[in-house]
């Protein structure tokens, strides 16, 4: 199962928060991480890659929209998904 760690509020340290968090349950998620820091939250992922482990970089951040997700979780028939 991947790990996901994040907070919100203010903190001078948030970057290093975030990381010693991520750090803590890296055990979780061997194979790929991702933060994101904002001034008033942070989030990070951690992954184990176990169906296409070249894809799924994470946080996921839409540009137009400012929006941040961070999805941890399996889809089914995946394949016939990606298809459509």
């Amino acid at each position: 199962m991947c790990g996901i760690a994040g907070f919100t509020g203010r903190y001078d340290d948030a970057a290093g928060i975030l990381s010693r968090m991520l750090d803590s349950i890296a055990y979780r998620g061997p194979d790929m991480r991702g933060e994101r820091v904002e001034p008033h939250m942070a989030f990070g992922w951690l992954r184990l890659a176990i169906i296409a482990p070249e894809g799924g970089y994470q946080p996921r951040h839409d540009e137009a929209s400012g929006d941040c997700l961070i999805f941890n979780g399996e889809i089914y028939d995946y394949q016939n998904v990606a298809r459509q």
